[in-house]
């Protein structure tokens, strides 16, 4: 999806308007942090090379407008101006101690770069001796 094509992004929220007549309070965003191709071209004239970083903000932008002040976004994707967006989280992460110590890292970083509401979810491993 082109998140910089306005006749785009029209179209797609148009297509999930419906879930806010619902009674939906938020939407937790996922996907939105890459790009599967440097040689496509967005509708502003940068290839994904150049968008690498800037899709996610037009991303999480075109969703943070959807949603309204009303709203709450949780997102994963995001990028420079990402505090304008508080709530973050780290997507999925195995229950390992190097996920951990990359986690810690992350959220160190992510909190120094002033988002203040941010959430870890950590997948549980059992492991069964029998």
């Amino acid at each position: 999806m082109d998140f910089t094509n306005p006749e785009a992004v029209d179209w797609w929220f148009e297509k999930r308007k419906y879930l806010l007549t619902l009674g939906v309070d938020g939407f937790k965003t996922d996907g939105g942090e890459f790009i599967l191709s440097d040689d496509v071209v967005a509708a502003n004239g940068c290839t994904g090379l150049e968008m690498r970083n800037g899709y996610a903000a037009s991303y999480i932008k075109a969703y943070s407008r959807f949603v309204g002040k009303d709203r709450v976004l949780f997102s994963r994707a995001g990028y420079k101006g990402q505090q304008k967006y508080p709530i973050q989280w780290a997507g999925d992460q195995m229950s390992t101690w190097e996920e951990f110590h990359h986690i810690l890292s992350a959220g160190l970083s992510i909190g120094l770069s002033g988002v203040p509401f941010w959430r870890v979810a950590i997948r549980l491993l059992l492991y069964i001796d029998y």
